[in-house]
């Protein structure tokens, strides 16, 4: 059954009814283990599907006989590879084997299954990859943890515009005043003496033609600066980004943005950020507008080149790190004046968002996290001690915000995650209640496949710690 047949073909058969499938058509399309991925660099891909039989009851034991994969090039919408109908039951691990993926291009593809039969089934949902750059010219910059760049583009329709950006040891990229994806805590650690990872967004939306648009970005110690184990220099010597901007346009002319020393570097609130240990954030060193065009830079200095010892660049394909649940506390006390201890019911891996809090500048807002408490109901986090360098450095789960004193004020971390069940606020200007904090579980963003229920408790209470 390895006669080869246009795709054309096969829709044509299946909407004149020539032929009744046990199976649905295919669903849970993936590349590289990966639904609808941005960027691989991978020369041959492998592609996956699920197949399910359209009434069970009936269709018991049916087995995919066959497989057809049709791969596209959207720009030009010519047919990069027709797999022809392969005997097979597989449907996992099916390696590309068309013509050479062009670099920086969106493909589209379908498949359609065989059943035990030989009847086919009808086309899956399309779904979609792009491929990641060849090579680029951007460097790695740094100097300080804040950066940005303006650039015009013309009057000129986007066709689409990719991002390609990395930090050591992590990085929040911004367009135009917004954030760019939801990942946090990115890139994926790695040893990186022998590869770095940067991750790959479509970035089409946020682009304005025939205006200036403004790349910022705030950088993080994350594993990286941590301990001195990959970078014994000094944060502002260890933090670095990079990034490449790949934008098409609708008439076929394309242009870059990278990383080089025309950037501009600031020292950001964020004043401390150690991964384990905290963060912590001045807000009266914000300047409004940091990442939107038209924003005055002159004080700012240039960008420095740096020179990490790192590996090879490669695209980072796996689940990034994602907020996946928000929990409010289940009670607040007060154990000794001025100490508030929130509950939030379970142990999990996050950090807390401070909400509406109002105060005079300079004032010092504490979070402390812990697993237990202390006999008189504060938080205690000693098991998790400091670090040996210690000093005002040694954070030790312990976020702090400084407020700027302008109207209602929130914060919320970007370069740390704690192990916590409960948080000790400290210095709040006012009396908390249970919506002045509200805390995010963070974790890979893989999708839970299955689940339990057991008659007790705890065994649930583990499982949700985990998902």
């Amino acid at each position: 059954m390895n006669i080869r047949r246009s795709g054309l073909v096969f829709v044509a058969l299946v909407n004149l009814g020539l032929s009744s499938s046990a199976f649905l058509p295919p669903t849970n399309l993936t590349v590289e283990y990966l639904t609808n991925p941005l960027g691989i660099d991978v020369i041959q891909p492998r592609f996956g599907w699920n197949v399910s039989v359209s009434n069970p009851a009936v269709d018991r034991g049916q087995a995919q006989s066959a497989f057809q994969i049709l791969v596209t090039l959207v720009a030009s919408n010519t047919l990069a590879w027709d797999s022809g109908v392969v005997s097979s039951n597989t449907s996992a691990h099916v390696a590309y084997n068309g013509s050479a993926l062009a670099r920086d291009e969106l493909y589209r593809w379908t498949v359609q299954v065989w059943d035990s039969t030989g009847a086919p089934s009808g086309l899956s949902v399309p779904a979609t990859f792009s491929t990641s750059i060849a090579s680029s010219p951007a460097v790695w910059i740094g100097g300080l943890n804040q950066l940005r760049k303006e650039i015009a583009l013309p009057n000129k329709q986007i066709a689409r515009a990719s991002a390609f950006a990395s930090g050591l040891g992590c990085y929040e990229l911004r367009i135009n005043g917004q954030k760019v994806g939801d990942n946090i805590i990115d890139p994926g650690f790695t040893v990186y003496t022998q590869r770095t990872l940067y991750s790959t967004f479509d970035v089409t939306d946020l682009l304005l033609p025939n205006a200036s648009n403004a790349f910022g970005a705030l950088i993080g110690n994350c594993k990286y600066g941590y301990l001195n184990v990959w970078c014994a220099a000094g944060p502002d010597k260890c933090r670095t980004f990079w990034l490449h901007v790949s934008i098409k346009f609708a008439d076929g002319t394309s242009l870059a943005l990278v990383t080089d020393l025309t950037w501009k570097v600031a020292q950001g609130p964020i004043v401390y950020d150690s991964l384990y240990n905290g963060e912590q954030y001045d807000a009266r060193l914000e300047q409004p507008g940091w990442d939107q065009a038209h924003f005055n830079d002159s004080a700012w200095q240039q960008a420095v080149a740096m020179s990490p010892s790192v590996g090879a660049l490669r695209s980072q394909l796996f689940p990034p790190i994602k907020i996946v649940q928000e929990f409010t506390a289940v009670s607040v006390t007060q154990p000794k004046p001025g100490v508030f201890v929130f509950d939030f019911g379970q142990n999990f891996a996050g950090f807390t968002k401070l909400n509406a809090v109002t105060g005079p500048a300079g004032t010092l807002v504490a979070l402390m996290h812990g697993e237990v408490l202390n006999t008189d109901g504060t938080v205690d986090n000693t098991y998790a001690p400091c670090p040996p360098y210690g000093g005002i450095n040694c954070a030790n789960q312990n976020d702090t915000y400084t407020l700027k004193g302008a109207g209602v004020e929130s914060y919320q971390p970007r370069f740390t995650y704690h192990g916590f069940r409960y948080v000790q606020l400290t210095g709040f200007p006012s009396t908390p209640t249970a919506a002045t904090l509200t805390a995010k579980a963070v974790r890979s963003s893989v999708s839970q496949a299955a689940f339990f229920n057991f008659p007790t408790g705890y065994l649930n209470k583990l499982q949700s710690a985990i998902f």
